[in-house]
């Protein structure tokens, strides 16, 4: 499931693109940095238009229209056209373009340089470059208080997003909404993995998970919407589970929502990756050649899911007992009792996606060695010496 993460989305290959890049088709394609009137604005331009002053960070649409560029924006569907403001921009002079902004009898002075920008490749739009995102992505606040979870006293962070991406100035949502923790530090490795807990907070560059999905959307004048919250599911001696559940809106017909869970060995501080756990009486594995992108694909056998079908749908109902079960892929986790397993479903089936655990007892047969030494771990926690 890790593969899923947003992260995944992250840019391989760069273009870059010097600040005199144009074509004939798109003389205006870039990015533009100068004033509207007195105020300092940003501009993409990729077909139609997108800008924002640096006083608010608004993104507002441009879209080409007789000869100039209407400018949309909040209640503009409740407007006539014609009142709208009108850009008129001339032809570019080097890396200068100048122009005016019209509103009624209001007129402004448009004064704009071309920026140089770097693409994650050809198909990459002027608006999601860091050239054009960088200063909305930067601010917001990290807020901590104290909590409690299984006894144990934990610190619980939240990061509350720059003004221009709360509800109360895009309406309905915060568009960037994360959160997550930390544990004491009790163990030798336990600093290791507060510092991977702590890593999903945002630094406010395009370094950060949801940048990726607010630039893939910039083009449409639109915030896209990033939630990512860690929560803590288990707490023992040697292992600390959190419970990662997302929910991202990056484009497209609807957005994407799931769970998995994180597991770290408090022994060596290290993240690792319960599939392992399993063995090939569980998942089978095929190999999927697709020359760089070649990976190998893991499906849940017929004996695997059978040795789960008593313990799914009960939570939520039997009718989601064939969709959880129909499901080919899964992210394996840990509970106390035994081995969690979360379907990965499609969209429409998302409300089937809750944990099976299948007990230790049960769970032997398709233990590897390492997923043994795991059962192990857990059995010697919960049974007296």
């Amino acid at each position: 499931m890790n593969a899923l993460r947003l992260a995944t989305l992250g840019i391989a290959a760069f273009v870059s693109l010097p600040a005199t890049a144009q074509s004939a088709e798109e003389p205006l394609y870039g990015v533009w940095e100068g004033t509207l009137g007195d105020s300092p604005i940003l501009a993409c331009f990729n077909g139609n238009g997108v800008f924002y002053r640096m006083d608010d960070m608004r993104l507002t649409m441009l879209i080409e229209e007789d000869g100039g560029w209407r400018q949309m924006g909040a209640g503009a569907a409740d407007r006539d056209d014609s009142l709208l403001p009108m850009w008129q921009l001339g032809e570019a002079t080097g890396d200068t373009l100048l122009g005016s902004w019209r509103e009624g009898d209001a007129v402004q002075r448009v004064r704009l340089e071309r920026r140089e920008i770097v693409l994650a490749d050809e198909y990459a739009s002027p608006c999601s470059s860091e050239a054009f995102m960088a200063p909305r992505l930067r601010g917001g606040t990290v807020t901590q208080n104290a909590a409690v979870f299984d006894g144990t006293s934990i610190v619980q962070y939240t990061y509350l997003a720059p003004e221009h991406l709360r509800e109360e100035a895009i309406g309905g949502y915060d568009a960037v909404q994360i959160s997550t923790f930390t544990i004491p530090p009790e163990r030798y490795y336990d600093n290791s993995i507060n510092a991977a807990l702590r890593a999903v907070l945002p630094a406010g560059n395009m370094g950060d998970a949801h940048a990726e999905c607010l630039a893939m959307v910039a083009d449409r004048a639109m915030n896209g919407e990033y939630g990512r919250h860690l929560q803590p599911e288990l707490l023992t001696y040697r292992w600390l589970v959190a419970l990662e559940s997302n929910g991202v809106y990056c484009g497209g017909a609807h957005g994407s929502y799931w769970s998995e869970r994180r597991v770290f060995d408090r022994n060596s501080g290290e993240e690792v990756d319960p599939a392992s756990w399993l063995n090939e009486a569980a998942l089978a594995s095929e190999l999927v050649e697709s020359g760089v992108d070649s990976y190998v694909y893991r499906t849940a056998t017929e004996p695997f899911l059978n040795a789960l079908r008593p313990y799914a749908g009960s939570a939520i109902g039997a009718e989601c007992e064939e969709m959880q079960l129909s499901a080919s892929s899964w992210n394996v986790g840990l509970a106390r009792e035994g081995v969690a397993m979360i379907p990965i479903l499609p969209h429409v089936a998302s409300a089937c996606a809750e944990t099976i655990v299948l007990p230790w007892e049960e769970a032997q047969p398709f233990l590897s060695l390492e997923g043994q030494a795991v059962r192990l771990s857990m059995v010697a926690m919960i049974e007296p010496e």
